[in-house]
């Protein structure tokens, strides 16, 4: 079992790659994100969030999850092979990936040129890619949750989250100025930041600016006392669907307008 809040402790917060020992004896680096890779990140990633067991089919269900790529993604849409190479590229640092087949086995392969041609820096089977991946989401991605939801469950929080969050959210361009107005950073700065940092810097700042606000009004002699609203940055986490669930559509839509 991989302990992400260590990794968070260890490597995440302090902006380090992270280091993942393989089966084969050899160890690779996963690396952050940077805001200017983003977008890239983002349009990879999808390839390793599949729903492999979305089906009646025995065989599609049994097998790896790189072997249900090969056979049933890549075959079909040559885009998601080149979205695979890409990601990977992104999170380890390395240009010579592939994937291997042995023994009817699939594996990603890493290599590097030496004087007689090139050679496996790297072997990574199926288990591992997907371990990867994951850290990898946990890595760039602050509020990432990997809890698995019924369907139905998964619809419901999808149209609260799309209630709550109605109208358009800022793009990250909108993003980036919003933070320089509030930093004095360049766009230079921002791009070459880690993104995940970049991520709670921008949070932060919206935070801080929403909660001298609400301390405004409630300075008004109009307001009615409700209790004490402490600062965002010390309000407990709240869990997903305590969220979803705590609230009416009418308690929300009172909230939006």
């Amino acid at each position: 079992m991989v302990d992400y809040e260590l990794l968070r402790l260890q490597y995440f917060q302090n902006e380090l790659p992270c280091p993942y020992k393989l089966s084969k004896g050899t160890q690779v680096l996963i690396y952050p994100i940077t805001v200017e890779d983003y977008f890239m990140y983002l349009y990879s990633k999808d390839v390793m969030e599949l729903d492999k067991n979305n089906t009646t089919d025995i065989q599609t269900i049994q097998m790896s999850y790189l072997e249900y790529l090969v056979k049933n993604v890549f075959e079909s849409d040559i885009a998601y092979a080149d979205k695979f190479l890409l990601f990977f590229k992104l999170i380890l640092h390395e240009e010579n990936i592939n994937i291997t087949e042995e023994k009817n086995r699939y594996y990603v392969t890493v290599s590097k040129e030496t004087e007689d041609g090139f050679v496996y820096k790297h072997i990574i089977n199926s288990k591992e890619i997907e371990e990867i991946s994951k850290i990898s989401f946990f890595q760039n991605e602050p509020d990432y949750d990997d809890t698995v939801y019924s369907p139905d469950l998964k619809k419901a929080m999808e149209d609260y989250y799309k209630l709550k969050y109605k109208g358009s959210s800022p793009s990250l361009e909108k993003q980036k100025a919003y933070v320089i107005s509030k930093t004095g950073f360049t766009v230079k700065d921002i791009n070459k930041m880690i993104y995940r940092t970049f991520n709670l810097v921008y949070k932060s700042c919206v935070d801080s600016e929403i909660y001298i606000t609400q301390k405004m009004i409630e300075s008004s002699p109009k307001y009615e006392t409700k209790g004490f609203t402490s600062h965002p940055l010390f309000e407990k986490p709240k869990n997903r669907l305590d969220e979803v669930f705590s609230q009416t559509d009418d308690d929300l839509r009172s909230k939006i307008h």
